[in-house]
């Protein structure tokens, strides 16, 4: 029983690093949108 949840752990802990690098894609893509529209903007 300890060694499955013990893969539980690592499953979930896997899954969550997965979608914080998703996120983050996601962030940066954000972050370089929104820096191209505060150069338009300024000029």
């Amino acid at each position: 029983m300890k060694s499955l949840n013990e893969n539980n752990i690592y499953h979930s802990y896997d899954y969550d690093i997965d979608k914080l690098e998703e996120m983050l894609k996601y962030l940066t893509i954000w972050q370089t949108r929104f820096d191209d529209v505060k150069h338009k903007e300024g000029k």
